[in-house]
């Protein structure tokens, strides 16, 4: 069995380069119009704590790229 790794909302800010953690947030929210629905999901952690897993985020990034390769052509 693989370790998953935990990572917490400034560390996935930073990997990709939002500003402020409201960044991530719009992503996740349906009524926002930054919404994205393949956005990674966090996981509670604690009573007031999330993060997310490590792999989900970089497999979104991968995807990311993915996408940006296949339209440029």
């Amino acid at each position: 069995m693989t370790a998953t790794n935990f990572i917490r909302l400034p560390k996935v800010q930073a990997c990709f380069g939002f500003k402020s953690p409201e960044a991530v947030w719009c992503r996740l929210r349906p009524s926002h119009p930054q919404f994205d629905p393949d956005f990674p999901k966090p996981i509670k952690i604690g009573k007031r704590a999330v993060a997310g897993v490590e792999s989900e985020v970089q497999a979104y990034q991968q995807a990311l790229i993915a996408k940006r390769d296949q339209a440029e052509g």
